[in-house]
């Protein structure tokens, strides 16, 4: 039997709904904007982070290398560093080695997916958000982050360089979608008053509706 998981959706098949916040991400996206994706826990903003990740070289018309970093794992900078470099083919782990990567006029469009930007490690510092606002400005990268909580809240000092995106409870015909497909999954089939039930129970987050 398939297990439904309350973890971020990392199967593309799997992801159900968001289609106005799709639109609005990757258009902010093509015209070079780094954004921020903010809803409380069980919103989904995570599973629509790795899920634009996923899809985005079909969307824009030069793909980007992405690449995702969890921010929890981030202890010391070099937590933050080594794995960027180390997904582009690099060595090293400071923002030196980072942006000599960065540098080139000819360097690839990069795409930086950032989990959890409410509740970094503690290596998550004032130094690397500078660097960070540096290149954003320069686009020498773009910033696609998740978060719990505002911007305002999460990184202050970034709010002059990121869009804020906010999810809201997903429509109605979305959240009904949603519940029959992880049904259909489970080879279980659901009536109408048992959707109803669901939806009356758990409102339009992905999350809620999963418990």
């Amino acid at each position: 039997m398939h297990k439904l998981s309350t973890e971020p959706v990392q199967d593309p098949a799997e992801f159900v709904g968001r289609e106005r916040e799709i639109v609005q991400l990757t258009e902010a996206l093509a015209a070079g904007r780094s954004v921020c994706i903010v809803g409380p826990p069980g919103s989904g903003a995570s599973s629509l982070l790795i899920h634009i990740g996923q899809t985005v070289d079909l969307t824009l018309d030069v793909p980007p290398h992405v690449v995702s970093l969890d921010l929890r794992s981030v202890r010391t900078s070099a937590d933050f560093y080594a794995p960027i470099l180390r997904a582009l083919g690099h060595s090293g782990d400071d923002e030196l080695a980072l942006g000599q990567v960065l540098h080139p006029a000819d360097a690839p469009p990069l795409l930086l997916l950032l989990d959890n930007l409410d509740t970094p490690g503690q290596g998550w510092s004032s130094l690397i958000r500078s660097a960070l606002r540096g290149w954003i400005n320069t686009n020498k990268l773009q910033l696609l982050a998740a978060s719990n909580a505002s911007l305002g809240q999460a990184a202050p000092d970034l709010q002059a360089v990121l869009l804020q995106v906010q999810l809201p409870p997903m429509p109605e015909r979305e959240a009904r979608t949603l519940i029959t497909s992880f049904f259909e999954r489970l080879s279980q089939p659901i009536d109408a008053a048992d959707i109803n039930t669901i939806l009356a129970v758990a409102g339009g987050y992905p999350g809620r509706l999963r418990r």
